[in-house]
């Protein structure tokens, strides 16, 4: 039990450290994706997040102007993304 625990907390620190990685201006497209509720989130840059099905078909898309989206984690209910110069989001749906 504690090898599994201590795995998983691993995981989430390297997830975490990812977070910080930089990416050049000249690359686009998603770079984070975490399961949430019945589907997946997707986010990325030029601040887009789709929600997508379990079939990968988009439902939802969301997109917050001049952010660009590193990272994705949940905490319960709560949905969470973090991008460039401390950008922080969180939804409860």
């Amino acid at each position: 039990m504690k090898t599994k625990t201590y795995s998983l907390l691993f995981i989430c620190l390297l997830l975490l450290l990812n977070c910080g990685n930089s990416y050049s201006e000249n690359e686009s497209g998603f770079r984070a994706i975490v399961g949430y509720g019945e589907g997946f989130v997707a986010a990325g840059s030029n601040g887009r997040i789709d929600h997508l099905d379990l079939k990968g078909c988009v439902v939802r898309t969301e997109s917050f102007l001049n952010t660009e989206l590193n990272c994705l984690f949940t905490c319960g209910t709560a949905l969470f993304a973090a991008g460039e110069a401390g950008i922080l989001l969180m939804s409860n749906n």
